[in-house]
């Protein structure tokens, strides 16, 4: 996404005269201008994505599941110590 952002960047600037676009159906009635932010906004969706996701990940606020432990595996682990400290 990021290199087809930036050639759209580059056609705007008038790198050719002529630009050929296979786009699909839904962004084909779409101008180059259209396309830049278009696929602008959803690039910045999907770094603000990784950067929550890294974020999310460092804290502790998932606990072991986040740590590559399974959150089944983590439930099952908080029942059964729930279940020692009951008898």
């Amino acid at each position: 996404m990021t290199a087809f952002t930036a050639y759209i960047a580059v056609a705007l600037m008038g790198a050719w005269e002529k630009l050929p676009c296979g786009c699909g159906s839904v962004i084909s009635g779409m101008n180059w201008t259209q396309h830049f932010f278009f696929n602008l906004f959803f690039l910045s969706l999907s770094i603000l994505g990784l950067y929550l996701w890294h974020k999310l990940r460092g804290s502790n606020a998932g606990g072991e599941a986040t740590e590559g432990a399974s959150a089944k595996r983590h439930i099952k682990k908080v029942f059964f110590n729930i279940k020692i400290l009951k008898r």
